[in-house]
């Protein structure tokens, strides 16, 4: 009786844990400015738990001009992005630090004030280092696509649970093979 309470205890111990874990989603991204400078790569994010269509951004990988980026709040990045048909990021972007000390911002151009935000296109990318200071930094980006990966990666909290789960059934298994060999 009592191996019986401490594997149901273990199972809901696991099931609370498994529940607790955010959901990650994986969202491959790419885009082509005007200019030629191209990026691609994934991002993983968090779905927000009330707006469905809202992910975000927590890592970035992959690369913009040929250089390795990662993930940044440069120029107050907020990393938000809304893969639906048809693709949104918004006004404040998704801001990326490339290996060699660059940043970028790739966001949606509302026809904010001030030069730097004046691309002339749904998407603009600025950078490296515009600072919002000029245009002659800033891109149109005429493609830009950001699609959820149906294959997502398993969270570790899954993992855990199947590990456990496993592990508990040998240790089940091996304790009843005992027990009949105690009583053979």
């Amino acid at each position: 009786m009592g191996s019986k309470f401490r594997v149901l205890a273990v199972v809901a111990a696991a099931a609370f844990l498994q529940a607790a874990a955010a959901h990650a989603s994986i969202l491959d991204w790419s885009f082509t400015a005007f200019n030629g400078l191209t990026g691609s790569g994934t991002f993983t994010a968090d779905q927000d738990a009330v707006f469905l269509d809202t992910y975000h951004v927590t890592s970035a990988t992959g690369t913009i001009g040929g250089e390795a980026v990662t993930l940044s709040g440069y120029d107050s990045a907020d990393n938000q992005a809304y893969p639906t048909s048809p693709v949104v990021i918004d006004s404040l972007g998704i801001g990326f630090a490339t290996a060699g000390g660059l940043f970028y911002n790739l966001y949606e151009d509302f026809g904010l004030v001030g030069p730097a935000y004046a691309c002339g296109s749904p998407y603009c990318i600025e950078g490296p280092n515009a600072s919002g200071v000029g245009a002659e930094n800033v891109q149109s980006v005429p493609t830009l696509s950001i699609t959820l990966r149906a294959d997502g990666v398993p969270e570790p909290a899954t993992w855990a649970l199947m590990i456990g789960g496993f592990g508990g059934l040998g240790a089940v298994m091996r304790r009843r093979r005992g027990l009949a060999a105690a009583t053979a």
